[in-house]
């Protein structure tokens, strides 16, 4: 089994200090560099926790405290605090994660265990929105981008400003793109994953969609109420086989 060493950073960020977490083989080699974006309740142990498992598959992970201007680290209910977690989460999108993630590259391009000519992104909720926002804004360093059970990625401008609209940046994209849908996503416009394909296509992005039937939106991370042990397998096997076409 791959002994995997997980360390605490503190990196100067666009706003401030940033707390990160890095996982990376004990072994001393090289690995493509990973980073992986938490969803919009926060950073918490769970992250980290998934950033060791993709370590053990031969990667260097970065996992970043998105929220990093609001104080410490902690998990946030969007039943309790919906208000919140939309502000936080609208401030983010796109401006303040495309000006971190320079800072989070240039980490990644002074870490030894990490190959920099090789990097993914990925996330969940948000995350995933962050995920294929940088890879937009760096086609040159971003070589595969995933999200999981995101939404509100296509923009409609009928609707409220929850909506992201990432698709807008999907152009700028070089990266091969994955997209693993909840099948039972609450958070999703109608319409919305059609219009996110036929972007992608329009775009020319190499990219797959895939519906994960029954999942509900959060499946992805084991702390959520609607985690879903099956889908979360199926995750990790699609998550593992892009990266090892797209990064090995």
């Amino acid at each position: 089994m791959t002994e995997i060493l997980s360390e605490d950073h503190l990196i100067e960020a666009a706003d401030g200090q940033a707390h990160v977490s890095l996982h990376q083989p004990r072994d001393g080699g090289r690995y493509p560099a990973v980073i992986l974006f938490m969803d919009a309740l926060g950073y918490r142990p769970v992250f980290p926790a998934m950033g060791r498992r993709l370590a053990a598959a031969g990667y260097t992970v970065l996992v970043p405290n998105l929220f990093y201007r609001e104080g410490p680290p902690r998990k946030l209910s969007f039943t309790k605090e919906r208000d919140y977690v939309v502000r936080l989460s609208l401030g983010l999108m796109p401006d303040r994660v495309v000006r971190d993630t320079k800072f989070y590259l240039d980490f990644l391009d002074h870490t030894p265990s990490a190959d920099t000519t090789r990097v993914g992104a990925h996330g969940y909720c948000m995350g995933g929105g962050c995920a294929l926002t940088v890879a937009a804004h760096y086609p040159d360093r971003i070589t595969a981008a995933a999200a999981f059970h995101s939404a509100r990625l296509s923009a409609d401008p009928s609707l409220d400003i929850t909506t992201h609209g990432v698709d807008r940046f999907f152009p700028n994209i070089s990266a091969r793109v994955y997209i693993g849908v909840a099948g039972n996503d609450h958070l999703l416009l109608p319409g919305e994953t059609a219009r996110v394909r036929q972007a992608l296509v329009d775009a020319g992005v190499r990219h797959e969609i895939e519906t994960y039937e029954g999942a509900q939106h959060g499946f992805a991370v084991p702390d959520n109420a609607t985690y879903d042990s099956v889908a979360d397998a199926r995750h990790w096997e699609r998550l593992l086989a892009f990266y090892r076409d797209t990064l090995q």
